[in-house]
């Protein structure tokens, strides 16, 4: 008995030795032994960014969760919170504008002005811009009409020593004259009929129409071509530019001169229209028409219808232009005197007021009808030739 029960002893003995120590640990034994554990991962290798407690916790497994198993009464209930909470979510009170207070009124009105205000400095700076190129414009206008004021007064000193030169001026003016005409009165050989005072004989009506009508486009041809720069007249060209002036111009007809002021020193600027118009009427009545009537073609009737059409498409052409109060008081006509051999112009001066043609005695405008209805297309053929001599005349002269 006493061997069994020692036994038993020694085995309770071991068995509390090994389960509760004989001694308690102390604090400051543990806490050395941490400190030794983490001095031992600082040795270990590491990564820049992370310390070594992150490391730690970055390494570790993560841990493995089972799934947790719902009820479908508990599921069916948080489906039915879920459409709850999203239609409340949806179906919200509209906010409610606050009214505009003193303090928002006032910053209105103050963003308002500051508007107000810049827009008009930008119209400010736009109308500056505007009357800058006004009176650019102005000054640049003022500047070119001084100066074609400077450009023909040079050219009016060549004309006073072509003027002294009379004879020698007036062969080459007659001889430029009688070339432009020459086609025109040489095409007619014999007397032609009357076709406006007697128009009831269609056999002459019809040969002196054609014959007419040829000869007034051989003349127009002719004056549109021999304007040109290459073939006019010298003489001619510093003549008609002294008619363009107030103090040279020899006489006024009342048709020009209630349509344009010429060139003086109080009147420096006169429209393109206005400056062809002065030159056609001087070198058709002064030159043209001179030597037709002084020329040898015995065709009285044939003289006097290519008078009529020139003085018809020169008003055609020039009646467009607006009427002005001219301070001319001598005013002057052309008149036609035919004896039985010839035909003569005469200056008719202070003509009547309801008169404004050129020269007086010609056909009127309805009696022409007939000849330019003869053919339409040498009626537009007449009107070119016509417009391309007024253009030439004036390239030549003052461009």
């Amino acid at each position: 008995m006493q061997q069994g029960k020692s036994s038993s002893i020694k085995f309770i003995q071991t068995q509390t030795v090994y389960e509760q120590p004989f001694f308690t640990p102390n604090i400051d034994i543990l806490s050395i032994s941490e400190n030794l554990y983490l001095e031992k991962i600082k040795k270990q290798p590491t990564s820049r960014d992370q310390s070594p407690r992150k490391w730690q916790e970055s390494h570790k497994k993560p841990l493995t969760q089972q799934p947790k198993i719902i009820p479908q009464q508990e599921a069916q209930k948080e489906v039915k919170q879920l459409q709850v909470n999203y239609d409340e979510k949806v179906i919200q009170p509209k906010e409610i504008i606050s009214k505009p207070t003193t303090e928002h009124k006032q910053i209105i009105g103050r963003a308002k002005a500051l508007l107000l205000q810049q827009r008009t400095l930008i119209m400010k700076k736009y109308l500056k811009i505007v009357s800058l190129a006004i009176i650019a414009a102005i000054r640049i206008k003022k500047s070119l009409n001084y100066s074609l004021w400077k450009k023909y007064q040079m050219q009016l000193k060549n004309i006073t020593f072509f003027l002294k030169l009379e004879l020698l001026q007036t062969e080459r003016i007659n001889a430029w004259c009688k070339a432009v005409c020459a086609k025109s009165l040489t095409s007619v050989n014999q007397q032609l009929h009357n076709f406006i005072d007697l128009p009831n004989d269609k056999e002459k009506v019809d040969q002196s129409l054609m014959k007419s009508i040829n000869s007034c486009q051989f003349l127009l041809e002719n004056l549109a071509y021999f304007s040109q720069q290459k073939y006019f007249c010298e003489e001619l060209k510093y003549y008609l530019l002294s008619q363009v002036f107030l103090d040279h111009k020899v006489y006024f007809s009342k048709f020009v001169s209630n349509r344009t002021l010429y060139l003086h020193t109080k009147n420096r600027q006169i429209k393109v229209e206005e400056l062809t118009m002065i030159l056609v009427e001087s070198i058709l009545i002064d030159q043209i028409l001179m030597n037709i009537f002084d020329s040898n073609q015995k065709c009285l009737f044939l003289l006097k219808l290519i008078a009529s059409l020139l003085q018809y498409l020169f008003i055609k052409k020039f009646n467009r232009l607006k009427q002005k109060k001219s301070n001319i008081q001598k005013l002057s006509a052309h008149q036609i005197i035919q004896t039985q051999n010839r035909i003569k112009l005469n200056l008719i001066t202070n003509p009547s007021n309801n008169n404004d043609l050129l020269i007086i005695g010609l056909f009127s405008d309805e009696e022409m009808q007939s000849l330019l209805n003869y053919k339409k297309t040498v009626s537009k053929i007449l009107d070119q030739n016509f417009e391309r001599f007024c253009c030439n005349l004036y390239m030549t002269i003052l461009a």
